[in-house]
């Protein structure tokens, strides 16, 4: 009886890895024209710095976001992850793709999202 439990609590947890694996939109360094990053703080001097991280896919990462975004609906809650940076969001009914940038990013998502964007660790 307990092989069963135990073997029935991994199939759910593997299941449960699966449907966030298939809800993540993963972008590497190579999935972005380097030349094409930029960075611009807000509030400098102050204790709420905020980052904006401009940037352009390529076009296979394009082709690929919008096949992500055509494999959800309207209302899914998904995930894009660069490195350590990972950003919840919903999918949205008009469907705007490619996502070039992120503005108003704490301190430390703006480094990790850059770190990611640039394929550092």
């Amino acid at each position: 009886m307990r092989i069963i439990i135990i073997i029935t609590a991994f199939f759910v947890a593997s299941l449960a890895a699966h449907a966030q694996l298939a809800t993540t939109f993963i972008v590497s360094s190579n999935d972005v024209v380097q030349r094409s990053i930029m960075v611009a703080h807000s509030g400098a001097g102050t204790n709420d710095t905020k980052v904006s991280v401009r940037f352009e896919f390529t076009d296979t990462a394009a082709k690929r976001l919008a096949d992500f975004y055509r494999a959800h609906t309207s209302g899914d809650e998904v995930y894009l992850q660069c490195g350590g940076f990972v950003h919840p969001f919903t999918i949205d009914e008009v469907k705007i793709f490619p996502r070039t940038g992120y503005m108003g990013l704490s301190a430390q998502d703006g480094k990790a999202l850059l770190a990611g964007l640039r394929g550092e660790r």
